[in-house]
């Protein structure tokens, strides 16, 4: 879902990035709104798995009186990697929503002249 909103985002918002048009401004906004909205869902979603996946580690660890280290060790390392591209996706999408938020800004700017 996020990167379905970005990507709309991303595609729509150069075609009102040369408009001076106030009420396509308001909608560029509203579009930003909608994927920073995407984008905090999938961050506290990032939070739940990780919370999630540690107390099924925990609990794992705790019914086999630690027989079983070496495979919850694997599957915390599996898990680790994934949050961590995860991470890194949400670092690129970060960026390219502070680049549509410049130009967004600009839009309003000259809305205001």
């Amino acid at each position: 879902m996020v990167m379905k909103t970005i990507a709309l985002l991303l595609l729509i918002s150069p075609l009102f990035a040369s408009a001076n048009d106030c009420s396509q401004a308001v909608a560029q906004l509203r579009q930003m709104k909608a994927a920073q909205l995407s984008v905090q869902d999938s961050l506290i979603k990032n939070h739940e798995m990780m919370a999630d996946s540690m107390e099924s580690y925990a609990d794992a660890l705790k019914e086999s009186s630690g027989r079983a280290h070496k495979t919850v060790s694997n599957s915390m390392l599996t898990a680790s990697s994934s949050l961590r591209k995860r991470g890194e996706k949400g670092q690129e999408l970060a960026e390219k929503l502070a680049e549509q938020t410049d130009l967004i800004i600009k839009n309003v700017e000259n809305c205001l002249k």
